[in-house]
């Protein structure tokens, strides 16, 4: 008989069903949910053998560590070192998420959380809640939820928390075995993980309150904050800014001192003007947002053809200026801002040189100094083949040969336009000629025409622009195009009226998206008022109001230095489903805002 030995190894078994078991945590050392608690090491035991899988991004210490634990297995246990010193009479949570799992087959024990105590007695108050988007109220995941034992507004930017978690897929989030003190509460999507709001394209939530945790009892209801009318949020008018929506007999108390248990204290000193928000088994809502940094650059330049530029600014450009460093071209270029100030198209007619030098400037401020070419790369022309003459391309708002009654002709051109022939235009209704149609342009480059015509249901028309009829700055003419379109019909089309009770007089933006939240058409409103969509395509829709509390005709992030949260967005509660040949009436009466 021949013996083998070897050093014992663990294997992952072969054969028979598939192991879907998490492993068992036999016992622990220290014991879970022990106090007074002083050593380096936490060991865990299991009832097989255990590895670690994304530990770094899956494991959260609260109150937060500055030097991250070391880690190994040894045998069927998982031993913990750590080295920074713990912090005298507080409660810890090391939570592990789904880090830890068997080595067969990988199965985590789901959420995983230690607890334990430096001190004689296991904290046991809790703020739970849930993280949202605050321009689409959507879930917001893996984003940090913090709480401060320290009062002052640069606090986020320069201090890792007291206390953390972090959001699930639903957006939800626990804080669990708190002290009872009040604390300055933040959401932070940390992109460097550092626990500091220190990034510009971070996310972040703050509510305008110190706000103190409740014995942990089931959800009653939602904490909503952040949905105040005021511009900036006041900490004097808490009742503005947090509301408590179907909590039964369950009340908020906003006082100006700290109600403590008795014999507890707090080293942290709270002046009169903050407000405390005390409140027992709540459940609160955050809105998360992102800042528009105040610092404007010039993003990019691209080159769309032929002398004409586009540039892309971070923000909404108020006063740009563009010098030309180089010298030869006398002619002043034309510029054109789209709807949100944020790009500028610049053509230059007339300019023969292959590169351009510019200096890009706003308010006296230098963005940029940018040097590109502006000529295309020549395409390689094979043998025989034909040189298409450049000419002026121009669009339309003709929709699948559709355009509803009510809606004027647009038709754009892809450069301003140095001159017109518009009496050659033909518009006809069938065969017969259209003589009082409206002509004109609507802006002062001449690139749009607007046609008005009070089109008819199902009547077929057309516009014909013979050759040469436009001829644009950069010397190129239109060529010979005929646009056909009918009438929309209703009994091919859905109709939606919509009335909407506002609950103040700010103006309200309420639009129309599509399954795919695409922006069909939108209406302000600064009254109680009935908006007729008419002629939409059938399908399922929603509903989005906006708070638009300045009156700039868009939704405006919030600012969190300012103390100005995001404007508040709401959504119809019912998904609405248009159909052919139908009008559907439905009513909205918007609550107050914190309702």
């Amino acid at each position: 008989m021949l013996l083998l030995a070897s050093c014992a190894n663990p294997v992952a078994p072969t054969g028979g069903p598939k192991d879907e078991t998490p492993p068992e945590i036999t016992r622990t050392s220290p014991p879970a949910q022990s106090t007074n608690f002083t050593g380096n090491e936490i060991i865990l035991y299991f009832s097989e053998y255990v590895s670690l899988k994304d530990i770094s991004q899956q494991l959260i210490i609260s109150p937060p560590v500055k030097e991250a634990p070391a880690f190994k297995t040894k045998g069927k246990s998982l031993v913990a070192e750590f080295k920074d010193p713990w912090r005298s009479e507080t409660t810890y949570n090391i939570f592990f998420g789904n880090a830890i799992v068997d080595i067969t087959e990988s199965n985590p024990i789901p959420g995983y959380k230690f607890t334990f105590s430096t001190g004689n007695v296991l904290d046991s108050m809790i703020i739970a809640g849930k993280l949202i988007n605050a321009f689409n109220l959507t879930p917001v995941k893996a984003a940090y939820v913090m709480l401060y034992d320290t009062i002052y507004d640069s606090i986020p930017y320069k201090q890792i928390p007291y206390y953390i978690t972090r959001t699930n897929d639903q957006g939800e989030f626990e804080l669990t075995n708190l002290r009872n003190l009040p604390y300055k509460m933040f959401a932070l999507t940390d992109i460097n993980a550092n626990y500091l709001y220190d990034m510009p394209t971070e996310e972040i939530s703050f509510i305008d309150t110190l706000i103190t945790p409740w014995e942990q009892t089931k959800k009653a209801g939602t904490l909503k904050v952040g949905s105040g009318t005021d511009t900036k949020a006041d900490t004097t008018a808490v009742e503005e800014n947090v509301v408590v929506t179907n909590f039964g007999n369950d009340s908020i108390v906003i006082t100006d001192t700290i109600n403590l248990a008795s014999g507890q204290e707090t080293a942290m000193p709270v002046p009169d003007s903050i407000k405390v928000l005390e409140q027992k088994g709540k459940y609160i809502q955050l809105l998360h947002f992102k800042e528009v940094d105040s610092i404007q650059s010039l993003i990019r330049v691209p080159l769309l053809r032929e002398n004409v530029l586009a540039f892309h600014f971070k923000y909404p450009a108020k006063d740009p200026k563009f010098r030309q460093l180089d010298e030869g071209y006398m002619d002043a270029p034309v510029l054109l801002r789209n709807r949100f100030n944020d790009t500028i198209t610049m053509w230059l007619p007339g300019y023969t040189a292959d590169s351009i030098r510019l200096e890009v400037s706003e308010r006296g401020s230098v963005l940029d100094t940018i040097e590109m070419s502006v000529k295309p790369r020549e395409k390689t022309v094979k043998k025989n083949e034909m040189v298409k003459k450049p000419t002026l391309a121009l669009t339309s708002n003709i929709v699948m040969s559709r355009l509803k009654p009510g809606t004027p002709l647009r038709v754009t051109f892809a450069d301003p336009l140095l001159s017109h022939q518009m009496e050659k235009m033909i518009l006809k209704h069938d065969s017969l000629i259209v003589t009082n149609a409206s002509f004109a342009f609507n802006d002062s480059i001449k690139k749009q025409l607007v046609v008005e015509f009070p089109w008819k249901e199902g009547l077929a028309y057309s516009l014909t622009i013979p050759d040469s009829t436009f001829t644009g700055i950069m010397g190129f003419s239109n060529d010979s195009i005929t646009l056909t379109f009918m009438g929309t019909k209703e009994e091919e089309s859905a109709n939606l009226a919509l009335a909407i009770d506002i609950p103040q007089s700010t103006p309200y933006i309420i639009q129309l998206l599509d399954s795919k939240d695409k922006l069909i058409e939108q209406a302000t409103i600064k009254e109680d008022k009935t908006i007729n969509f008419r002629y939409i395509a059938p399908g399922k829709y929603r509903i989005k109001a906006i708070d638009d509390r300045n009156g700039n005709g868009y939704w405006d992030t919030g600012k969190y230095l300012a103390g100005r949260y995001p404007e508040r967005v709401l959504y119809y509660p019912v998904e609405l489903e248009l159909r052919t040949n139908w009008t559907l009436e439905e009513q909205w009466q918007i609550p107050e805002p914190g309702n």
